[in-house]
């Protein structure tokens, strides 16, 4: 029995701080692709809101929508960009425009507030992006952009650490 319980007081432990390590890792690999992900969204964000209609920017700027699909493609994600009259005026999956977007998120948005989401279990990462026109002291937001990227290199990556940690 004293050898039981001294395997199980080494290993109980073990256990934790592997499963502790491995998720703190996740959580800063997930925010880290966040971050890449929302700084470039918001770069083309500030493109975007430099004109009061969206739609007219998109028509008139074959490089501002060749590049939100690039990011979509480079980061096998979506991009949802919602007008001021909650329709969506692209969808790099062409699923979805002309519809009208009603959702938390996208009220939220308007609010000003941000939102971002990771789901383990789907493996993907969710955030939006609020697109601005204006100056500091005037500013308008004219336009939501939801994302949506695949999160499978994260999950991938941690399955590694968890099979090379079981070792």
């Amino acid at each position: 029995y004293l050898f039981l319980l001294i395997f199980l007081a080494g290993i109980i432990p073990a256990f934790i701080i592997k499963e502790t390590t491995i998720r703190s890792i996740e959580g800063k690999l997930v925010s880290q692709k966040t971050m890449e992900l929302r700084q470039r969204c918001r770069i083309l964000a500030d493109q975007l809101g430099a004109e009061a209609s969206l739609q007219m920017v998109l028509a008139n700027s074959e490089g501002l929508q060749n590049e939100l699909n690039w990011i979509s493609e480079m980061y096998s994600g979506r991009l949802l960009l919602i007008d001021n009259t909650y329709r969506i005026i692209l969808d790099t999956y062409g699923l979805d425009e002309g519809k009208t977007c009603i959702s938390d998120e996208v009220f939220r948005g308007f609010k000003g507030e941000s939102y971002s989401n990771y789901d383990r279990d789907k493996n993907f990462i969710e955030f939006t992006v609020a697109v601005t026109n204006g100056n500091d002291k005037n500013t308008v937001t004219t336009g939501i952009m939801i994302v949506s990227a695949s999160a499978a290199s994260v999950s991938s990556l941690v399955k590694d650490m968890q099979d090379k940690a079981l070792i």
